[in-house]
Parts: C-alpha cells; structure tokens; sequence
C-alpha cells in the first residue's frame, strides 16, 4: 500500500505499508519540506530531505526531546536518514545562512553527521543513549561579535550538553586565527566537566581544564 501526502506545497510525503486487512507494517517512506519535491528513499525506514527557509532549534527542541532515546515514540526506530538545507538557521544565540545537514543511521546507537555552512565544516558521530559527540571539524570559525551585540541571552542548558571528543583543525574567533584544536569533555547530570582543553599554532600552546555548574535560581 501507498499513500501519497500533499500540504500546500509545503511538505509531502510518501509511506509504504505492507500486511493485509486491519494489520499494516510501515516498510519505507520520505517526508519532503519545502517546495522542492526531492527524489524519494527506496531504502527501508524514514528518511527526510528538504530545504526549511527558517530554523529554529529552540522551537524545535521539544520534538527532538520525544525522538530522543528514552521517548517510546517508534519513530525512534524508524528514522533512518537527514538531508536539509536551512537557509537561515538560529541555534542557540548563534544565527547560519545556508546551513546544510546530513544524518543517517549507522546503527541502532550511532548517527554519523555532515555539517557544512560557510564558517562550519564538521564530520561528528553521535551515540544518543550515551549522549555522546565525537568527530572532526576542518573548520570552525565563530563570530563573537554576533553574539555580544545582539544582547540575547544564551538558552543553552547543562542538560543539553553532551559528553564529547572533537578535534578542529582551522579554529578562528573573529578575525583571530587561533590554531588547531581539542576538547574532551564529561556530561552530568547537574555540571558539564571540560576534562582537557588546547588550542596549538606555531606560536604558542594553550591548555586548560575546568567545569560548568548551573545555580538553582528558584527562591
């Protein structure tokens, strides 16, 4: 059986089912966003591809919350593959132009992740029952300015916060080329602990450790 969805060119999609009379088994199917219609998966499971022209991961985050590893929701199983393009994207206080992101499912605890946008270029695993990050970035270069002028607070929360294990080779802050870079770093359940950090260039080497706590702030 297929079905064939249509929402004002906005979003469509193609499931198929297998079974007879009132038993059916979902075997395939890709949700498509945006105006685009891209090809569809012939490959077993969920699959989502699209271009989004707005993103908000804040907004989002509670649907990301029933995905995760705890949640029985049994699209946990079923999702399979990520494909989009964000043409503007706001993840945290940060804002991307551009921002493409491919993801698929290596195994029932492991994603693989590309992440390419101009000032990003990263090749992450991640294990969500661990809650863990690792990978390599080619290139990471953040514009504080950004962040201080526009005055919004950060909603970034501890729990948010994953274990991780990333290297960066081109790090810049600004106009400032730092260097490579390493992070190692522990997840808690009330502090994230940076358990190594260093940025080398030819010049100089910096390393430092340290931990982020959050206060109660209910009176």
């Amino acid at each position: 059986v297929k079905v064939n969805l249509d929402y004002h060119q906005q979003l469509s999609s193609d499931f198929s089912f297998s079974g007879s009379k009132r038993k059916f088994q979902f075997i395939q199917g890709t949700i498509h966003l945006g105006k685009d219609k891209h090809v569809s998966q012939e490959k077993p499971g969920l699959h989502i591809v699209g271009v989004l022209p707005t993103f908000n991961l804040a907004q989002w985050q509670r649907i990301f919350n029933k995905l995760s590893p705890s949640s029985s929701n049994p699209s946990n199983d079923v999702l399979q593959s990520i494909d989009l393009l964000f043409k503007q994207a706001t993840i945290g206080i940060r804002h991307y132009n551009e921002l493409a992101i491919k993801a698929s499912k290596q195994s029932p605890d492991q994603w693989a992740i590309d992440i390419t946008q101009a000032n990003i270029a990263a090749k992450l695993v991640y294990q969500p029952v661990r809650h863990y990050l690792s990978g390599h970035f080619s290139r990471l270069h953040i514009n504080d300015k950004l962040t201080r002028d526009n005055g919004e607070a950060s909603a970034l929360r501890i729990a948010s916060m994953p274990s991780m294990d990333l290297t960066v080779d081109d790090l810049k802050i600004n106009a400032l080329l730092l260097g490579s870079a390493s992070i190692k770093a522990t997840a808690m359940t009330h502090q994230w602990r940076m358990d190594s950090f260093k940025i080398s260039s030819p010049y100089y080497q910096l390393t430092g450790k340290g931990q982020w706590s959050e206060e109660n702030k209910h009176h």
